[in-house]
């Protein structure tokens, strides 16, 4: 799993025709953290906080592609697509970190202080 969480983490970035949604930025900047916290102890991420994000990424390379560039309400109906996917995974990959935050903080200091920062930027 931690090869799969490092590909799925890797390449998470806002596709230009996305980046300038407040929207998205918003939900971008709340899933980094998320995927910090479990950075520091990948094997933690559920299979479904994989698959989450690889559907992410995945919608991200379809907007980023151009493919949409022609068809406005495409983009837009991908661009809901990709916010939806951000939703999905702050919420899955979400409860993981947050799992992660309380199980093993009392003995990781490192840890500890990314968890304690997302905990007071993101209460739950």
């Amino acid at each position: 799993m931690l090869t799969a969480l490092a590909v799925s983490i890797g390449g998470l970035a806002m596709p230009a025709s996305a980046a300038d949604d407040p929207s998205s930025k918003a939900l971008t900047v709340i899933l980094s953290p998320i995927l910090d916290i479990l950075k520091v102890k990948p094997d933690s991420a559920s299979d479904a906080c994989i698959a989450t994000l690889k559907e992410l990424r995945l919608t991200q390379k379809a907007l980023s592609s151009g493919r949409y560039d022609d068809n406005p309400s495409d983009f837009a109906i991908a661009h809901d697509v990709l916010e939806s996917d951000f939703e999905n995974a702050i919420q899955i990959c979400g409860a993981d970190a947050r799992r992660l935050c309380r199980d093993e903080t009392p003995v990781n200091k490192t840890l500890g202080a990314i968890c304690e920062n997302f905990a007071r930027r993101h209460p739950a």
